[in-house]
């Protein structure tokens, strides 16, 4: 019974510490992040997960008439920027799109999991990026491709 007691609270203690720790490290970017309603640390905004799907857009509108064109929310403890004006977002996606490209520093243990960011859905945008869509294209997405693995026998047919 103690031992469980001693495994409970070190649990708790190591859950605190990780919330303040991403509690200071969250404040050295949120200057640089559009305006968004309160957070909560470690939770996030996690009331927007439990709403259905028909109930997210008037919330999105709403936050538009209150934050602007461009608003942050978290879902969970990842930041997603909304950009509601179709020429704000044109010059983002556009005009600026190289610059919006790349995907965020992944997790250490994506890192495992993706062979350390070597693979076409996490790679970082650039030459290594480029590389491997030129050969999904090329390669495994052409038409020929495509065809001989359709013509295939199906097994069991």
């Amino acid at each position: 019974m103690e031992f469980g007691f001693i495994i409970l609270i070190s649990i708790a203690v190591a859950a605190l510490l990780k919330a303040f720790i991403g509690v200071i490290i969250s404040s050295k970017y949120k200057t640089n992040l559009p305006p968004g309603p309160f957070n909560v640390p470690l939770i996030g905004n996690l009331r927007w997960l439990l709403k259905s799907f028909t109930e997210i857009e008037p919330i999105l509108r709403n936050l538009h008439s209150k934050l602007g064109p461009v608003f942050t929310l978290y879902v969970g403890p990842r930041p997603a920027i909304f950009i509601a004006d179709r020429s704000l977002a044109h010059k983002a996606l556009v005009q600026n799109g190289a610059i919006f490209a790349d995907r965020p520093p992944p997790l250490p243990t994506w890192k495992i999991i993706s062979s350390n960011q070597h693979d076409i859905t996490s790679a970082s945008y650039g030459t290594t990026w480029r590389v491997f869509r030129r050969n999904l294209s090329a390669e495994i997405l052409h038409p020929l491709s495509c065809e001989i693995l359709q013509a295939r026998p199906q097994m069991g047919s």
